[in-house]
């Protein structure tokens, strides 16, 4: 960065607010730095004070892109696992192709190409769908999204590129199982490859199911942070407030208009400040007169009397700011951390300055509130401050309310607004839904991630079934054997659930350690976040093992009921 600039814009409004030369700040070991960034890296990876408006954490991006690779894997092993259950019935084509000449490489040649034509036809399906479920998808991220993006040059290229990626892994394994039958076994009805098919097959099962759980936990966890976030105690009470724009619309006039709104019963508080939670309070220095000579940065507010009554802080020590006393001008009230920063084991009756313009204006601290969350769960309760508003300054109008006719006491407040004030319109918001806004991120993340594992379950449960298809074929006349020799229809039925359930058993414990580090380096990112719930890994496993034995009951079910007369002379 240029140290012009530094010097010209920068270190003014250091001295300004530190009250000593740049100079001396720095020799007592402060440091203060001045940077640039490029516009197109604000929205998704800028997390700054006075933002230009919500941002997007680039993690979030990331994460989607991991849970479509993730979904895209599981659906290459999906079939995968199809393909190769369903070779059998192909094996006599194979066997009278080598025997009319038909070499291996040309046989896999066919089937990988067969691959990658099923997965054009996939991409063109996916063309159709991303049109239909595109408005269904704005309107769940709630952003517009334009999809001239799919037809670029470009993005088409890439897209084929990708599909026949794609199509050649997905389908070369299958190609290389077909290929190796045996083609007098295959036209004789000897049904048996060259490869190790089985044990392979049962490790993409394996693979299959472990991303769905993973997918599942996940999901899980992110719900019930979301949840822990959006109720948890703040330290202040956000529900019932209602904020109103553009305050200095009243000027002169604030207390007239906040007389008129107590006057009503059905309004609980009425207060004014340049700094909410939720939107950021300004960051200052402070002196304390125990330590003149060094500067405390606090998060400041500028407060008229009634905010903390409004806001319902708890009080440690002290009191609110109140007209009943004179002094209360240059009065201020602190958080638990600020005192423990300003290392005030006694705040209160203690002066604070705070520099103005070459001049240092004494705050005296008559009370001590709890900690509460003024910024989002994200970051740490940070020392604040607020002191008491002296003139009218811009900001906001907190007004609480009673919500059982919410639409009776806004219009009443707009009537009151509008007596007032011809000037500014009454703009208002809600300051639950806007300190919960702050979540917007999360909450895409578990929508996504919801929809992400409903189609993972459908697709691992398409291979699941592929599989037990692909075994119960294979056992055909194994089945007919035991059940001829008295084995019982419930018992075919549990053999073959038995052998099915294995692999996702395999999987839970696959997937449960590698779930556990990644929503671990998730929750990480919040200061304030939920615990680990060993209840989530045994659901997961439930809903594993109930699908399975869902997905499976019935080829089973139509394995076991077969004439093992049948099943005897089907090989």
């Amino acid at each position: 960065m240029n140290t012009k600039i530094i010097q010209k814009y920068v270190v003014p409004q250091l001295e300004e607010m530190t009250l000593k030369s740049a100079a001396d700040f720095s020799k007592e070991g402060n440091t203060f730095e001045y940077f640039t960034q490029r516009i197109t890296n604000i929205h998704l990876y800028s997390n700054l004070e006075y933002e230009l408006g919500e941002n997007i954490n680039a993690s979030s991006i990331f994460i989607f892109v991991f849970a479509a690779i993730l979904l895209l894997v599981i659906a290459a092993i999906n079939f995968m696992n199809l393909a190769t259950a369903r070779s059998t019935t192909r094996a006599k084509e194979v066997g009278l192709r080598k025997v009319l000449g038909s070499n291996k490489t040309q046989l896999v040649f066919q089937f990988v190409i067969e691959s990658v034509f099923l997965s054009f036809v996939a991409l063109l399906m996916a063309f159709v769908l991303v049109e239909i479920f595109t408005p269904a998808f704005q309107s769940l991220v709630n952003e517009q999204i334009s999809i001239s993006l799919l037809f670029k040059p470009v993005f088409i290229a890439g897209m084929i590129l990708v599909s026949v990626i794609i199509g050649v892994l997905a389908g070369t394994y299958p190609a290389f199982i077909l290929a190796s039958y045996n083609p007098l076994r295959t036209l004789k009805g000897d049904l048996r490859s060259n490869s190790n098919s089985p044990k392979l097959r049962n490790i993409l099962v394996v693979s299959q199911f472990a991303a769905t759980i993973f997918l599942i936990l996940c999901t899980f966890t992110i719900y019930r942070q979301l949840n822990f976030m959006t109720n948890y105690n703040l330290g202040f009470a956000k529900d019932q407030v209602l904020v109103i724009k553009r305050s200095k619309g009243m000027e002169t006039k604030f207390d007239a208009f906040s007389e008129d709104l107590r006057k009503n019963q059905e309004i609980y508080g009425v207060a004014k400040a340049t700094h909410i939670p939720g939107k950021g309070f300004m960051n200052n220095a402070f002196f304390p007169e125990h330590d003149l000579n060094k500067a405390y940065f606090l998060n400041q507010s500028i407060a008229s009397e009634g905010f903390a009554e409004t806001l319902k802080l708890k009080l440690i020590s002290g009191r609110f700011f109140s007209k009943k006393h004179i002094g209360d001008s240059l009065a201020c009230i602190i958080n638990k951390a600020a005192e423990t920063y300003l290392r005030l084991p006694s705040p209160i009756g203690h002066i604070i300055y705070m520099p103005v313009k070459e001049k240092r204006i004494p705050f005296t601290i008559v009370g001590v509130v709890e900690d509460f969350n003024f910024k989002s769960l994200h970051y740490s309760i940070d020392p604040a401050i607020i002191t008491n508003m002296r003139n009218n300054l811009d900001g906001y109008i907190l007004v609480r309310l009673n919500t059982k006719d919410i639409s009776k006491n806004i219009a009443f407040i707009k009537r009151t607004w509008e007596k007032y004030n011809v000037e500014y319109p009454f703009d208002y918001f809600w300051l639950n839904s806007d300190f919960n806004k702050q979540y917007n991120s999360e909450k895409l993340i578990a929508s996504l991630f919801f929809a992400f594992s409903i189609l993972s379950i459908f697709i691992a449960c398409l291979g699941l079934l592929g599989l037990i298809a692909f075994t119960s074929l294979r056992r055909t006349k194994e089945i007919g054997i035991r059940k001829a020799m008295g084995a019982s229809f419930y018992a075919i039925i549990l053999m073959l659930i038995r052998d099915s359930i294995r692999p996702v058993i395999i999987s839970l414990l696959i997937a449960w350690p590698l779930a556990y580090f990644a929503v671990q380096q998730w929750l990480h990112k919040y200061s304030f976040h939920i615990g680990t719930n060993y209840l989530d890994f045994l659901f997961s496993a439930l809903i594993a093992i109930i699908i399975a034995i869902l997905t499976v009951s019935f080829q089973a079910i139509k394995a076991a009921v077969k004439n093992p007369a049948d099943s005897i002379r089907y090989e």
